[in-house]
Order: C-alpha cells, then structure tokens, then sequence
C-alpha cells in the first residue's frame, strides 16, 4: 500500500518538476540561451547538415554529365518531381524547430540557411534565393553565414537565368572573401560556374586553380580538375590541358571520368603530333576492355571523329552508324551521332534527302536546350534552298567537265550518263512505310532490363502492328477515331523519323523525261563556247552567293558564309562583285572579333575600290545614314530594293535591307523594308521561322499603319491554312512579285465575294457631277488635312443651274463601276507605289476583291487605279482612308502625283484621249 503511493508521489513530483524547467527555459537567461544553442547545434543542425550532404551524394550519383561541354561545377541539377524528399522534410521540420521553439538560439540564421538549403535542392530555385537574402539581411554579424549564404544565392540566381542580379551579388561576396574560411570554397565555385555560363573561359580558368586548391574532399578536386584542363583546352593552353587531364586520369577518379579525360587526351596528342593513326589503334584498344561496355558508343563516336579529321569518309559514316546503334544510355550521343552524319551527306556525299532524315533524328535526341539546336532547325527547315544551289553548282560542274574532254571521249560520257538514268528510273521501287518494319520504332534500348509490359519493345511493337492494321497511321489528336482523312493524307503530313538508315524508296514517277530528250538536253547545256562557259560560270557564283548569304542571314552561321565567300575569291578572283564580297567578310570578321582578317578585307575594299559606298560606308559610319535621310533618297533606296524583288533576288533584298535597318532603323520606310525582308525570307524558309519572323514584324512595328494590320491578315491566313503551307519546300512559292503574299489564295475557304445588283427600280437623285481630274475639290490631294475632313464632296446648297456642265467627250452619266485613281506625272517606276497600294487593300479590305493595276495615259501620266466601287459613297470612304496614307504608300516625290475618283466610262476615254 505505501508502494504505490511513493510511486504516485514520486511521478506528481517529477510532473511539476519538468513544468517548472520548460516555463523557466522560456524565459530570456544564459543559461536558457545555453541549452538552446546546445540543442541546436547538436540535436538538430548536425543530422540535418548531414541528411543534406547524403542528398547532394545521391544526387551526384544520378546526375548525367555531359562531356562535349564543360562540366558542371556542382551536381545539383536533378528533375523537379510533384513528391518532395522524405530526408528533406524532416530537414525542414528540423530547422522550423529552432525558428519556433528555439528563438534564444544564435542558430537562427543557420535555420533559414537550412530551409533556402532545402528549396535548392528540391529545384524551388525562386523561394530558395529568398531565403539566402534573408539570412544575409537578418545575419550580418555572422560573417561566414553570410559568405556561404551569398554563395548559394548566385548558385540560385544562376539558375533562375538572372546574371545580373548573380554578378551583383557576386561582388559583394567578393568583399567579405576569407580565402582561410571554409566559405571560400564556396563562393569560388559560384564563382567559377557563373564565368562558365558567360563564357568568360580565361577568368574562369584562374577561378578553376583556386578551386582545386580550396576543394574539401577529394572527389570535388578531381571533378575541378577536369574542368581546369576543359576550360585550358578551350583557352588553347594544349599542354596545361594535357597535365590537367593526367591529374585526373592518374588519380582515385571514377571510371565516367577518368575514360573521358583519356579520350581528351587522346585527342590534345593528335593535334600536337599529327598522328592519328596511332590514335585510332588506341582507341581500338580501349573498345576490346570489358570495362568501357557503356562506353563504347563514345569511343566509336571518337574513332568517326578521327577518320573524318583524316577525310576519310567511309570509315567515318561507319564508326558513326556503329556509335549509334551503341548509344545504350547516352540519348545526346545519339544526336550528336545523328548530326555527324548528316552533315556528312549534306557536305560530302551531297545525299540531301538522307541528310534531312538524318537532322531531323539529330532533332528528336538532342534536347532542345543543346547549344545550336535551333541551328539545326533552321538547317533542317531549309534543307531545299541549300541543296538546290549545291545540285546547280555539281550540275554545272559536271557540265563544264564535259566540255573539257574530247569529243570522242565527252560522247562516251553522255551515253554512260544516259544508261545511268535509264537505270534509275527503270529500279525506282515502291515507297514503304519504315515505322512498321522498323524495330527501332521505340527507343528499347534504356528499357530492355524493365519487366513492366509496357517497356517490352515486342510487345509495343505487335500492338502497334495491331493498331495499324485496323486504325491506319493517325495523328494522336482530339477525335482521332472518326478522322475523315485518309491514311495517306496523314502520312504525308507525318514528321515521324525514326531510322534514317531503313530504306526508303520512291515509286516510279510517270513524268520522267524520256532517253532522248533527257540525252538532247544535257547536250545542249554543255557549254563548248566561251561565252556558254561564261554563263555557266555565273550559275555558279550565283548559287555560291546564295549560299554565302543563307548561311549569314537564315542560319547565323558566320563561319560557313566566311568559307564560302572566300572560297569564291579563290574559284573566280576577278569577278565584277569584289567589292560586296570583301565589305561582306568584312563585316563578317568584325562580328567573329577577327580583327586582323577585318582589316585585311578593308584594305583590300579601300586600296582597289575607294569610290564604291561600302569604301564610304567603311570611312564614314554615318554615309548610309545621310543616304537614306531624305524623303526622295528613301523613296529611291526602296524602289532599288524592290526591283531585286521583282527580279526574285530575294539574297540582295534581304542583304540591303538589313544593312539599310541596321544605320537607319526607324526611317519612314523602315516597316515597309522590313516587311520585303520577311517576304523575302519566306522565299527561303520554311513555315516555322517565317511565322517567327512576322511575329517579330509585329512587335517592332506596333503601331504601323500599312504594314502591321497587313502582317496580322497573313497571320490570320497562315492560322486558317497551317497545315496546307507547312507542307510547302517554303512558306512563300514564287509567283507574281507584284501581287502581295497569299493574295492569289484567299478565297481558297471561303466564298468569292459578289458585287450587289443595282436596283433599276430605286430611283437615283440629281445625278453627279463629272469626277475628274479638273475638279480641284476632288482631285487635289491634300494628305495634311484631308483626314480631318467628314467626307470628300462638293459644297453644300449649290444649284443645279450654277454648275456648269463639262463639255468634252466625258459622260455624266451615273455608274456602278466607279474607280479611284491615282494619276503620276513623270515618273518610270510605279511597281513600288502600286505594291503599296496593294498592301493597303490587303490591310484594309480583306474581304473585297479590289484590284489595283497600271494604266498609261498620253506619254507623261501614269494612273494606279483601284476598284470596282459599286456606289459615290464607297470609293469616297476608301478615299477617306487611304489618303493620309498616300505619303507611306508612294514612292515618288508629292508633287509629282494628285488622285480624284471616276467611273469606268470616263477612265476609258481618259486613257484613250491624247
């Protein structure tokens, strides 16, 4: 009986005994502060710090690395998944425990440190850098939190892509560096990823020692090691590069690494030895170790990398194809495999329609984010214009060949040449579909060792069989089952590529010329005359400039439009268009910071050509400006422009307009060349970048008047008719130059728009006056107040009898065929003004068939008439409209011209009369 009561007395006792100690360790005293910072640290701080650097391992274990770029500084990059860290969490629950119940601790800061730690690491980049400023703002007494926080900020901001804020935040972190504190360490690895990213590879290189020599571990030492000798390599520093790379592959790295810093190697000794040979016996070496498995397509990629540096070009397309086919794990091998050989076929074998197989499988390995992708893409889209201006140059060369033989030996050539057509035509197979056939279909390769049904390539192979045989090849889309296409619509709007390797033949084409024809035609081109031979030189070097100008202005590809041009100084040093080659490799070389090859083609432009304006432009910076200044030479400049419109020389309008945008950009008739550049560019691109391209019309021109409304109706057609023009070789097909884009293809969905019957029954008031061009009220223009004006009439409360009537030979007689005229006095050129003309209609009046032509009148005028306007009030409302406009639409000086509206009767006397 006492027992239990000295127990129940024992446990009251020790109960109001912890009460008192938790109310007292409430209260603000040393020793409180004491036991909550023991707490703290040991309790909580240590297994957290702990559960985070078991994280950043894990994470470093699954974390890809990619070896044709410089490395990451951390391995931090992991998907962001909607199931947060359990680890984490309790990390977080750990260090909201000290900011809630621990708030006498000097810990505090290292809690908020910990949660921004958390948000990092769970890829919540944004909410992270919020709570590493915090603890710089709310910590500043502790200095070495500070440092590490600032650290970690521009890790965060890095990957927010805000260099700016990151640079900022970086000098400060530079101002409280402690090169004998551990942060050190940390704020020199921001440090050096942050000069990665900006490409500053000469900073980052001296960031790069430092790091070696502050890193904490040793795997952290090695990994910088290899970027030292990256980043040594890219500086041209071969034989730093080199010890670098022995460092790493000499030391306790992991094989990934290691196999890698021996493949560099290999590499820095064949461009200082010249022997790759030797190189190639090597890297054979290494496919016969067990250890490299999942390397091998790595090193087969290496050994193509080798043969092609030697031009040997067979053996390189295998080693290619055998990377490939090994690329197990590594879906950018692939790609960058893919590309290989793509550009391959493009540049050597010149097969374009293997070549836009194989870019097209470059596109679906490579992510999107790989450097030069949207290169590629562009590639890819305008495959067509390349490949036709390479087929023209071998076309001409083969040609100018011919003509160099013998007569004897030249027709055994043609008849050789003959039987290889016939040939061709004669095995032209039937084309099939290679994603039924095809095991590649889905990529096994990362999932054969999976058990899941779904991951059993067989088995989604026999269902996609199953699916073909009673669906047919459909689009994943809404309501794909009731799709009233048929399958062979939607096969040829398919992109899918899978192999480009599984052959893909065509069916026989019925419109073939026939062996005569064909065998009299390649006879006729040879050119066997000097002045045939002239001709056919100029084919040429049109085709190269195309090329060069492609290459500059579509793709952005600097150094291939260097190669080219230059190639053509060597094929044709004395051609007539020197000047333009060597401004253009000028211009070129100063944008590649080559300024010793700048000043070289600018000494050759001034020594040998100081009249032409590119010597002035190159002179004087502000010539082109004071050129396109003025009105009249603005009006001019255009009209120059769009006669190589015309002339469908679509590299010569998108090379002057962009040279004229560039000195002037917000000229008056800066919306209007940019408008021709874009159409130019349609002539030469696919869909995709065309769309772009009038986008961005849009956004720099908002506030157009002629152009914008005009860009947003293409917009609208290119929305209704996406499908249709996608397929098209290129956005915009040759067709008459004088007429604005899709035009000619806007009534393809809807109905034509008819003119309303004139109602005989109504009758009609006083009839008009004649509208011609002695009415000074009708016929004057007067652009400044004309759009203030309500409308365009005669007076008010005039007579009948005051009018006089005209004498003559026009009509007064009323018309429902009335027109508005625009009469030019003295001027050659009018197809500018009357593609003006014709894009104000197209803006204004989608939905009306209104025509705009030329018309002479006597041997001074010449009238752009637009119409038919069905009653008075119409052709003055379009008149109204267009008037304040005039000065835009016109390329030719005011004074020159005056409009006024008339029926169709009188305009034909008009133009009859002399």
């Amino acid at each position: 009986m006492i027992r239990p009561l000295y127990n129940r007395i024992l446990f009251l006792s020790m109960f109001f005994l912890l009460a008192i100690v938790g109310c007292s360790l409430e209260k603000e005293s040393r020793f409180n502060r004491s036991m909550q910072n023991l707490t703290a640290h040991y309790n909580i701080l240590f297994n957290a710090r702990q559960v985070i650097l078991q994280k950043e391992e894990a994470m470093a274990q699954v974390y890809s690395d990619d070896f044709s770029e410089i490395l990451s500084v951390y391995q931090d990059t992991t998907a962001k998944t909607a199931a947060a860290s359990k680890d984490l969490e309790a990390v977080t629950t750990r260090a909201n425990t000290i900011i809630n119940f621990k708030e006498q601790s000097h810990y505090i800061g290292d809690a908020y440190f910990l949660l921004g730690q958390i948000n990092y690491l769970n890829s919540n980049y944004f909410d992270a850098v919020e709570f590493f400023d915090y603890v710089v703002r709310s910590s500043p007494e502790n200095k070495e939190l500070t440092r590490t926080a600032l650290a970690w900020k521009v890790r965060g901001l890095i990957k927010l892509n805000q260099p700016e804020k990151a640079a900022t935040t970086l000098d400060t972190a530079r101002l409280l560096f402690d090169a004998k504190k551990v942060s050190a360490e940390d704020i020199t690895g921001a440090d050096l990823q942050y000069q990665i990213d900006r490409g500053n590879y000469e900073q980052a290189e001296k960031l790069a020692v430092q790091a070696v020599d502050l890193a904490s571990d040793q795997k952290k030492k090695i990994r910088w090691n290899f970027i030292l000798a990256q980043l040594q390599e890219a500086n041209k520093k071969p034989a730093d590069a080199y010890k670098s790379y022995s460092k790493v592959i000499h030391s306790n790295a992991s094989f990934e690494l290691a196999f890698n810093a021996t493949l560099n190697s290999l590499r820095i000794e064949e461009k200082q030895d010249g022997q790759p040979t030797d190189r190639m016996t090597r890297l054979r070496t290494l496919l016969k170790d067990d250890k490299n498995a999942d390397f091998i397509d790595q090193i087969y990629f290496q050994l193509g990398e080798t043969a092609l540096a030697s031009q040997k070009i067979d053996p390189a397309i295998a080693n290619y194809k055998l990377s490939v086919k090994n690329s197990t794990r590594n879906q950018k091998q692939k790609g960058l495999s893919y590309l290989r050989l793509a550009d391959i076929n493009f540049k050597y074998k010149t097969d374009y329609i293997q070549a836009k197989k194989y870019y097209d499988s470059t596109l679906l390995n490579l992510s999107p984010a790989y450097p030069g992708y949207q290169q590629i893409l562009k590639k890819a889209n305008n495959l067509q214009l390349l490949a036709s201006r390479f087929q023209i140059i071998a076309q001409q060369d083969t040609l100018q060949a011919l003509a160099k033989l013998p007569e004897a030996e030249r027709t055994a050539r043609i008849n050789l040449l003959v039987d290889q057509q016939v040939i061709q035509q004669e095995n032209a197979p039937v084309k099939v579909n290679p994603t039924i056939n095809n095991g590649n279909v889905i990529n096994s390769d990362s999932r054969s060792s999976s058990s899941f049904y779904f991951y059993n390539p067989e088995a989604v192979n026999q269902g996609l069989v199953s699916f073909l045989s009673v669906w047919g090849k459909r689009r994943l889309e809404d309501n794909w089952r009731i799709s009233a296409r048929t399958v062979a619509t939607v096969n040829n709007n398919s992109n899918s590529v899978s192999d480009p390797d599984v052959v893909q033949v065509q069916a026989p084409q019925s419109a073939t010329p026939g062996v005569a024809t064909f065998k009299q035609q390649l006879v006729n081109s040879i050119p066997v005359t000097p002045a045939l031979l002239q001709q056919s030189n100029q084919i040429i070097f049109n085709a190269y400039t195309d090329i060069a100008s492609f290459y500059k202005d579509i793709l952005g590809d600097n150094p291939e439009s260097i190669n080219t041009y230059e190639y053509l100084l060597t094929r044709f040093p004395d051609n007539n268009n020197l000047p333009v080659i060597y401004y253009s490799l000028y211009r070129l070389y100063s944008d590649e910071r080559n300024q010793p090859m700048a000043e070289k083609y600018r000494d050759l432009l001034l020594k040998n050509y100081p009249q032409t304006q590119y010597a002035r432009i190159i002179l004087d910076p502000e010539y082109g400006k004071k050129m396109l200044t003025s009105d009249a030479q603005q009006n001019t400049f255009y009209n120059n422009v769009y006669d190589f419109y015309r002339k469908r020389q679509y590299d010569q309008v998108i090379a002057r307009t962009d040279s004229a945008l560039k000195i002037n950009p917000q000229g008056n008739q800066a919306a209007q060349l940019a408008y021709l550049k874009t159409i130019a560019l349609g002539h030469q691109q696919k869909l995709a970048p065309f769309e772009l391209e009038l986008q961005q019309l849009t956004a720099q021109y908002p506030d157009d008047r002629l152009v914008t409304p005009l860009v947003k109706q293409h917009l609208l057609f290119i929305a209704v008719n996406h499908e249709v023009i996608a397929a098209r070789p290129f956005a915009l097909m040759d067709s008459d130059p004088n007429e604005i884009p899709f035009s000619q293809e806007r009534f393809m969905h809807e109905p034509i728009a008819t003119a309303p019957n004139p109602a005989p029954e109504i009758k009609q008031p006083e009839p008009p006056p004649v509208l011609s061009a002695q009415q000074n009220s009708v016929v004057k223009t007067a652009p400044a107040t004309l759009s203030n004006q309500p409308a365009i009439s005669l007076p008010p409360n005039i007579k009948k009898s005051t009018v006089k009537t005209v004498s003559g030979i026009f009509t007064t007689a009323d018309s429902t065929e009335l027109y508005f005229v625009i009469n030019v006095k003295n001027f050659n050129n009018l197809a500018p003004s009357r593609f003006g003309v014709g894009q104000f209609n197209r803006a204004n009046y989608p939905d009306v068939p209104l025509k705009h032509q030329l018309k002479e009148v006597g041997q001074n005028n010449q009238l752009i008439y637009t119409g038919r306007f069905y009653t008075v009030a119409e052709a003055k409302n379009y008149a109204r409209r267009i008037a304040p406009l005039l000065p835009e639409i016109m390329k030719v000086p005011a004074e020159k011209y005056n409009f006024f509206i008339i029926s169709r009767k009188n305009l034909d006397k008009l133009a009859d009369s002399k």
